[in-house]
């Protein structure tokens, strides 16, 4: 098993789930995706539609031993990796901090949140 920190991105309710459950949930593919070397390139998919911002976590993650990394490039993100396991299963990893951007092209506000802020501000944002 091999020790990375690693940055992913997601959905305000989404990454609010994973840090309740202490960790990050593969898609229905079996995949989780991460940037190895900058935050910014997570933000590939705009920003969460019900608060807008975007959302992205610095994590400290082993990956399992059964699970295959894919270090293919993807559209926005040239550094991705890509984690294959079983599909919805559970990665546990420690949050660092997280990276809140907000604001319109060319007036961006970026916000760093300490890791264990991190669950407050994103149940703050969804009115929890």
């Amino acid at each position: 098993m091999n020790n990375y920190e690693l940055f992913h991105g997601a959905s305000a309710e989404k990454m609010l789930y994973n840090v309740r459950n202490f960790g990050l949930t593969a898609d229905n593919e079996g995949k989780i995706y991460f940037s190895q070397n900058e935050w910014k390139n997570c933000l590939v998919h705009g920003a969460d539609r019900g608060t807008g911002e975007s959302y992205v976590v610095k994590v400290k993650i082993t990956i399992p031993a059964d699970a295959r990394i894919d270090r293919s490039p993807r559209a926005g993100n040239p550094d991705a990796l890509i984690v294959i396991t079983l599909p919805q299963k559970l990665i546990r990893c420690d949050f660092i901090e997280m990276y809140v951007r907000s604001g319109k092209i060319g007036e961006f506000e970026i916000k760093t949140i300490p890791g264990p802020s991190i669950e407050s501000y994103l149940a703050k944002a969804l009115g929890q």
